[in-house]
């Protein structure tokens, strides 16, 4: 389900209309975005639609964890939850009894406690997740120990920089001109996005350069409809019948050296 950024608000807009606080998992991973969001609910505590993107992990069911694995340390294991079955845990402080959280999220709440308990100097825990969502546990130097353990996943555009290239290739399609082409290492500029508008963008213009080349509309016209190109038919100076900016009159076909 792609997604694009709402145009003026620090949201993006889904394909079905719906608005997130977080793009989709494909445009998260291209752009290095830590939380997606899918649009479907978590079917343990169904309640967040957001995850982060290390582990696919539920916002809401992490955000608990973190806090079961705080409160753990301050008061025990025992006092805060108790395991029903080997599939899943029962938080009976917070929900009563709810079934809520898959064993493994206990199982990384123990072993949180063993990291912990094992060199408690060496550790400060904190009751909420790291910004990947782990639970918070940190070293002294200040940093989520899960996180400082796991190999950092480079993305594309950093595996292209590390080895020197200019260039690298998306695996999603750019949301500008939906088409999978190189980008510039140095400051994400698509080339398909280049090959359709001079100045980069898709707009209204290059759209109508774009899709009807040999539309005739007069200057007069193309700046009361807010139109910044015209094009009449007639050729300029070097034979071209292109399209005009309607500040200048000048030919773009001229302008890019054609």
């Amino acid at each position: 389900m792609p997604s694009t950024k709402h145009p003026n608000a620090p949201m993006w807009i889904h394909d079905d209309g719906r608005q997130s606080r977080y793009p989709s998992r494909d445009e998260a991973n291209r752009d290095g975005f830590v939380i997606y969001d899918e649009g479907e609910r978590c079917d343990r505590c169904n309640g967040s639609r957001a995850r982060y993107v290390d582990g696919d992990r539920c916002v809401g069911c992490s955000q608990l964890a973190a806090g079961l694995f705080y409160n753990s340390v301050k008061d025990g294991l025992e006092k805060w939850i108790t395991i029903d079955d080997l599939d899943y845990i029962h938080h009976t402080f917070y929900y009563r009894q709810r079934d809520l959280l898959p064993s493994k999220i206990y199982d990384i709440i123990v072993d949180g406690l063993a990291t912990y308990n094992a060199d408690p100097l060496s550790y400060t825990i904190k009751p909420k997740q790291c910004k990947n969502g782990h639970i918070g546990l940190y070293n002294n130097s200040g940093k989520c120990q899960t996180c400082a353990a796991t190999p950092k996943k480079l993305s594309q555009r950093q595996v292209a920089m590390k080895a020197g290239d200019t260039k690298y290739t998306p695996v999603t399609p750019c949301t500008h001109c939906h088409t999978i082409a190189p980008r510039r290492v140095d400051n994400g500029k698509c080339d398909g996005c280049t090959s359709i508008a001079p100045d980069n963008r898709e707009t209204a213009d290059s759209v109508m350069m774009r899709e009807c080349p040999d539309m005739v509309i007069d200057k007069v016209t193309a700046r009361d409809m807010g139109f910044k190109v015209y094009r009449t038919g007639n050729e300029c100076k070097k034979g071209h019948t292109a399209w005009r900016y309607v500040s200048t009159g000048t030919c773009i076909k001229c302008l890019r050296g054609l």
